[in-house]
């Protein structure tokens, strides 16, 4: 989420533009503070930028990581891990850790299973609160940036849930509802033109 001048007024803009460069970027960079705080704040109370409350979420069955050494049909053995899976009768279904590749192996070759590990349906939330709090601001003379830095999987899960997107859930593919992460919301606009207005009455 970018802010430059084109977001204000006319009058806002043409007072900027007297304040020197380096002026105009701390001025930004206290803005992009304010406004980190009130995005994070709304992630954590799950509302949208409209005000409107996060789509609720649908209970999502518990899915388990598990570790296992696995037999072969040549009889030679290697662990296995799976991020996530679901079972049949005689076979188990998952993504493998590493790589995430859809696999199945029979029960009967499994000699041994090492871990298992249950994760929650409220892990998607912690998850959110996780994403706002790596949240970053950059500023400049020309206006400011709120990102998720360079992570590209940090980005590509904050995209799932801005935009709304399917996204591999272990071995099934969900559907996110939109959830604005970034944005300006209901009186930012003003709390940017005031602070710009405070700056310069105190450089005046």
């Amino acid at each position: 989420m970018t802010s430059n001048f084109h977001l204000l007024d006319d009058w806002t803009r043409a007072l900027l533009t007297r304040v020197r460069s380096t002026e105009r970027a701390k001025l930004f960079g206290k803005i992009a503070s304010e406004l980190q705080k009130k995005n994070r704040a709304r992630i954590r109370s799950q509302k949208n930028v409209d005000g409107s409350a996060y789509e609720p979420r649908q209970r999502e069955r518990k899915i388990e990581k598990i570790d296992f050494i696995y037999r072969k049909t040549s009889g030679e053995r290697s662990k296995r891990s799976l991020r996530s899976h679901h079972g049949t009768s005689d076979s188990i279904i998952g993504r493998e850790r590493q790589g995430g590749r859809l696999k199945s192996f029979r029960r009967d070759r499994i000699v041994k299973v090492l871990s298992r590990h249950r994760i929650s349906h409220k892990s998607a939330q912690r998850m959110m609160l996780g994403i706002s709090r790596r949240m970053k601001r950059r500023s400049h003379p020309d206006g400011l940036t709120l990102d998720f830095g360079r992570d590209r999987a940090l980005n590509r899960i904050a995209s799932v849930h801005q935009f709304g997107k399917r996204e591999a859930v272990g071995a099934r593919q969900v559907t996110y509802p939109a959830r604005s992460l970034l944005g300006f919301g209901a009186g930012d606009k003003e709390l940017i033109e005031t602070m710009i207005a405070q700056h310069l009455r105190q450089s005046a």
